[in-house]
């Protein structure tokens, strides 16, 4: 699950994921122009098919083939973009602890966050409101930077589709970030306004392979990881808070200093 090696793997996979998706991308737009401007050449392509070049971009819209295409250029591009975001979140995994700024990693897992998009569903991450509580002048404290971002993402992103697949959403989707120092700790909280979980669920939120997801659509454990990760290599806690039609609250307690030893 988590790999030591993945670092390694992603920069090297680096030119083999960009050049097919500069190809994706290229090809997109060359489709775009040739089939929705009247370029000289497409003008000429179509009065010699004996086509009137109106008609054939009228048909295309009503068929609605050029939204298809724009959603196709906006796919590569925040494909691309969550490549970049991706080799700069495996460069900052490690297996050794360092002294990092928590506000700091969050803002930079929000930013990883704000790229994903599914095209299928139109679940876009920055359709959310994000609400900042961060207290000024926090310590930093000694992590690992590449394991934290992936709790918060983890839970960022599941809270993000429940929002988001809401039939009828009570309010504007929304993320409550606060982040403060609390006993010796640094506390963050991560609070959405979906729907809730119920009592039964969240007493089995962090065992292995329980989801409540479709089949097919999550493994289970992603927020058992979470748990492992803060609480065997950070030695701290990971809770969480929920009422069903008010919300989600996660609750992280990472101590300020660092732990004396970790566990496997």
């Amino acid at each position: 699950i988590l790999r030591s090696d993945w670092s390694s793997d992603v920069c090297s996979s680096d030119l083999e994921i960009n050049n097919p998706l500069a190809g994706i991308i290229q090809t997109a737009q060359v489709m775009k122009n040739r089939l929705g401007n009247p370029l000289p050449a497409n003008l000429k392509t179509a009065e010699t098919l004996g086509l009137k070049f109106d008609d054939i971009k009228c048909y295309l819209e009503k068929r609605g083939m050029v939204d298809m295409l724009d959603s196709l250029l906006d796919a590569g591009k925040r494909a691309a973009e969550i490549v970049s975001n991706m080799l700069a979140f495996s460069r900052k995994s490690t297996s050794q602890f360092s002294r990092e700024d928590i506000q700091s990693l969050m803002d930079k897992t929000l930013e990883i966050a704000g790229s994903d998009y599914n095209l299928q569903k139109k679940f876009d991450f920055k359709k959310i409101t994000i609400h900042k509580d961060y207290a000024p002048n926090l310590p930093s404290i000694a992590c690992k930077a590449g394991e934290l971002q992936q709790v918060f993402f983890n839970i960022l992103s599941n809270g993000a589709q429940a929002m988001m697949s809401m039939s009828s959403p009570h309010e504007v989707p929304s993320f409550f970030l606060g982040i403060n120092a609390e006993e010796g700790n640094i506390k963050i909280d991560i609070r959405d306004t979906g729907t809730g979980i119920d009592p039964d669920v969240q007493q089995r939120i962090f065992e292995p392979f329980y989801t409540t997801k479709p089949p097919g659509k999550g493994t289970g454990l992603g927020l058992y990881v979470s748990q492992m990760i803060i609480k065997n290599n950070h030695q701290g806690s990971l809770t969480i808070d929920s009422t069903p039609g008010k919300g989600t609250c996660f609750t992280i307690l990472l101590p300020l200093e660092q732990p004396t030893k970790t566990k496997a």
